[in-house]
């Protein structure tokens, strides 16, 4: 089993529907971090002590993980390559296996959105978000989309400074962030 620890004031990440995860009880704040994370598996459990949300996954078997480990690295060579469709097919196949690699769930919404699909883009995105509230691409990528497809400046800078506040010194991320 493996487990992913997030603190609940992490969670509120989807600026279109935002929540007081605090406010709610022991058991809505489960359920809904099961609606939430619902895109891991059925089989999730949650467990919140002080203020942290612990979600606990099944094992996978090992040939299945080697194969699907195998599958994020030619969907990452379609991507680079221009073939976003089947990067799109590799990216998900790998996901059924391995439902929280964040890299692979966040190149996915990229393939997405390189392919003209941004609300899918934008909900992977969360999804990412949801399972490392700290992964300073995946805000970057939300600031890109709100930039540059949503044209909604005002939540586009939100995401771009949290990406900041995680590493200030990024080069390339201030490049990126500095283009749009």
């Amino acid at each position: 089993m493996s487990t992913v620890m997030v603190h609940l004031q992490d969670l509120a990440l989807n600026p279109d529907q935002p929540m007081d995860w605090l406010a709610l009880s022991e058991a809505d704040a489960i359920a809904a971090i099961k609606k939430l994370h619902g895109f891991l598996s059925s089989a999730i459990e949650v467990s919140i002590r002080d203020g942290i949300a612990y979600i606990t996954l099944p094992d996978v078997e090992s040939k299945r993980v080697d194969d699907a480990l195998k599958s994020i690295d030619r969907a990452e060579t379609h991507a680079k390559n221009g073939d976003y469709k089947r990067a799109i097919q590799l990216f998900e196949r790998a996901l059924l296996v391995l439902p929280n690699h964040t890299q692979a769930r966040r190149n996915l919404a990229m393939a997405y959105l390189e392919s003209g699909n941004k609300d899918k883009a934008k909900d992977l995105l969360i999804q990412v978000l949801a399972l490392d509230p700290k992964d300073e691409w995946a805000f970057v990528l939300m600031g890109n989309l709100y930039s540059k497809h949503e044209k909604n400046l005002d939540q586009a800078e939100k995401f771009y400074r949290r990406a900041f506040e995680l590493d200030p010194h990024d080069a390339v991320l201030l490049t990126n962030c500095g283009a749009d």
